[in-house]
């Protein structure tokens, strides 16, 4: 398609391109402002169904109006009937695209980046719109100027196409709305719910909470739970059992496998809602703060979300499970995500041409030049003497020993006794030089008494301590805990004493995290 202005829109570049539409950075006339411009491919411009799911997502974005999803400001039908939508322009990177770095993403940018998407969602269940298709394709992470800490991001949603407005979907509504038959599945498989697989039109904001728990398995496994086709996907998600995510990811806090776990429960009355799911979150990163998450190491992810071989999200795909071709919900990429090659590069040319140039000239001095005859110099053999290298002695090997730490209960923070640095939590495990001495330590958990622990230096250890519950009354205010060299009171590595507050804390609340 080759368009250059609609309407106030002058089209500067085709930036994306998906099954349903394709996406281009556009310049709003008079006053200059950048937009991205998605235009429904033509050929789906005389279906019905089809131009009212594109409507039917700038309903949705405009019905929630939540700073975490993409604005939607205009929309339109070209000289043809044609739709397009005009949304802002995103300048960033998708969760996928992120996943597929060296070295994945950092366990507390998980965290952070599943409440800010349970934080959005939240908003769009309240207005009784459910997503549908979440995936790490229609989450778009942009840089955050307002954060204090550099490098965070904020996330944005995207692709609200097959969206679920409740109010329009229910029968004797107005019509405008697209209806689900009993009979469709609409979604990507990797990520879709069990009652989506079969493909049920009674889909709530449950469908989103699985949706969001498969996500959190991938990025903390480093492997979606259930792959192959997807027909095999469809059927695994209603029948089987995900892999045991902390054999995966054994590093992980325990409530946070565990949150993960209720998250992906096959009957979605046993699913938290969005609301509750982002409450757990909260409380995870208030007993977790980011200083000890982020000494967790992270598997290096065996594939990146998206990778594997799955059926675009999208209209009827026939009978479910039988892997059949699906179109996409409105448009894979977002807006400003990625760019895509010229349809004409003139490099191509260029490279033909100084080709056959390199040829030509080849062939010519092939034929123009000729060798001169030179004499013959015979050379009278010399006897080769070995070379004696110097042998370069080798240092002997440096002996290591291992330290195993178990505690019961789990996830204590293991403390070197001599600068309070935290080094992990248990169970804790570390490789070290031998060296001679000892190493003292102590376990900290909140609600039992502080433990001291001696390792040996010189041999291996490998210990289980039991910590035993406070007897000690409570101390007034909260307890901060902090690792790394950006902390509020300059520390570094060190676990601050409890301080005491005038407003105490009634112990009802529920801690919540504002970042």
């Amino acid at each position: 398609m080759t368009l250059e202005q609609i309407g106030p829109y002058k089209i500067v570049r085709k930036i994306g391109e998906g099954g349903m539409g394709s996406v281009f950075e556009a310049i709003q006339d008079p006053i200059g402002r950048r937009v991205a411009v998605k235009i429904l491919h033509a050929k789906y411009a005389t279906d019905p169904q089809v131009a009212a799911r594109f409507l039917n997502e700038a309903k949705a974005v405009n019905l929630i109006d939540h700073p975490g999803i993409v604005q939607i400001s205009d929309y339109g039908q070209l000289p043809d009937k044609t739709a397009y939508l005009v949304m802002e322009f995103l300048k960033g990177e998708t969760l996928s695209q992120r996943f597929k770095k060296p070295g994945g993403i950092a366990l507390p940018e998980i965290v952070r980046m599943a409440r800010q998407i349970s934080s959005a969602l939240v908003a769009a269940h309240e207005k009784q719109v459910f997503h549908r298709d979440l995936k790490p394709d229609n989450v778009m992470l942009l840089p955050d100027p307002d954060s204090e800490m550099a490098g965070r991001d904020r996330i944005k949603l995207l692709d609200f196409g097959i969206a679920k407005v409740a109010a329009g979907d229910e029968p004797g509504a107005d019509g405008q709305g697209p209806k689900t038959a009993t009979d469709v599945v609409m979604g990507t498989p990797r990520y879709m719910s069990p009652e989506q697989c079969r493909g049920g039109a009674v889909i709530d904001g449950k469908a989103d909470v699985y949706s969001l728990g498969v996500m959190l398995f991938e990025l903390l496994a480093g492997r979606p739970p259930f792959v192959g086709g997807s027909g095999e996907v469809l059927a695994a998600h209603i029948y089987e059992n995900p892999p045991p995510l902390g054999t995966l990811a054994p590093h992980v806090p325990g409530d946070l496998l565990d949150l993960v776990q209720r998250f992906m429960a096959k009957k979605k009355e046993d699913r938290p809602t969005m609301a509750e799911a982002q409450q757990a979150l909260d409380q995870i990163s208030f007993r977790h703060p980011t200083s000890v998450l982020q000494a967790i190491r992270m598997p290096i992810p065996a594939t990146a979300p998206g990778t594997a071989p799955s059926t675009p999200s999208g209209t009827p795909s026939g009978t479910p499970g039988l892997g059949q071709q699906a179109l996409a919900s409105t448009m894979g990429l977002a807006a400003g995500q990625s760019e895509v090659p010229s349809e004409s590069p003139r490099w191509r040319s260029w490279a033909l041409v100084g080709m056959l140039c390199m040829i030509l000239g080849a062939t010519l001095f092939l034929f123009l030049w000729q060798p001169k005859a030179t004499p013959q110099v015979v050379v009278a053999p010399v006897e080769a003497k070995p070379i004696e290298l110097p042998v370069t002695p080798q240092p002997p090997p440096v002996r290591k020993i291992k330290w195993v730490l178990n505690s019961t209960p789990v996830g204590a923070h293991v403390v070197r006794a001599s600068d309070n640095h935290v080094l992990g939590i248990t169970p804790w495990q570390s490789e070290e030089p031998a060296a001679e001495g000892m190493l003292q330590l102590k376990l900290v958990l909140v609600g039992h008494d502080e433990k001291a622990v001696s390792l040996s230096r010189g041999t291996d250890e490998n210990r289980d301590e039991k910590l035993e519950p406070t007897t000690k009354k409570p101390v007034r205010g909260p307890i901060r805990t902090g690792v790394g060299p950006s902390t509020k009171n300059g520390t570094s590595g060190k676990i601050t004493k409890p301080t005491g507050t005038k407003n105490e804390p009634t112990g009802n609340e529920t801690p919540r995290i504002v970042d």
